[in-house]
């Protein structure tokens, strides 16, 4: 995961160096690299820190491109005086209209925390339903259950039924000729309520 993270941000990257690149003219060999290959560098640097710090991959991604998309604009401006002249007339033009650049500035952090915010609640939902399904059922792979499509509610399985189905599971192989599941086992889903200690309980524990 961490390679596809960093390889995503660095494709992006490299793109937008590559742009930034196709817009200058009178460019050297070293500086076009610098150009082309800078963006690609910061991005998958920033990619790594974030994997590092337990970000997700989606929310990685974004912002190795969005370091990637910054470091286009500004490795430019370095080293094209062209560029530098465009810098400094773009904050000559903010000095000079405050309130414009204040409510565009404004609006592009609310319009980013929604994207980011909608990202984030994802990604936390999908960590807190693969906990609740590793806390119940552990290692456990595909579960069959039986409910009655009248009432909705779990039916007990025919034993021979179950049978038939743990024998043709134990006998799946893979490509390389191996079992697919290491074993079957026939439980009963129970729900019930659990007090602790301290007075608190849990009104519907699955057993």
């Amino acid at each position: 995961m961490l390679a596809l993270v960093v390889g995503l941000a660095a494709f992006v990257g490299l793109l937008f160096g590559l742009f930034a690149l196709l817009g200058l003219r009178d460019r050297t060999w070293g500086a076009g690299s610098l150009v082309l290959i800078g963006p690609a560098v910061d991005a998958a640097l920033t990619a790594w820190l974030l994997h590092w710090l337990g970000l997700g991959p989606v929310l990685t991604v974004l912002a190795g491109s969005l370091a990637g998309l910054a470091s286009s604009l500004f490795i430019p401006a370095l080293l094209w005086p062209r560029r530098g002249l465009v810098a400094r007339i773009a904050f000559r033009s903010i000095r000079a209209r405050p309130r414009q650049a204040a409510l565009m500035l404004v609006a592009l952090v609310v319009s980013s925390s929604i994207v980011s915010s909608s990202l984030v609640v994802g990604d936390s939902l999908d960590a807190t339903v693969q906990r609740q399904v590793d806390a119940v059922w552990t290692e456990t792979d595909v579960v069959l259950s039986g409910r009655d499509p009248a009432t909705a509610q779990p039916i007990l399985l025919d034993a021979e039924f179950i049978s038939a189905v743990a024998v043709e599971a134990m006998n799946m192989r893979d490509g390389e000729g191996l079992a697919v599941f290491d074993g079957v086992r026939a439980t009963r889903a129970l729900s019930a309520a659990v007090e602790g200690p301290n007075g608190r309980a849990l009104p519907s524990v699955g057993w």
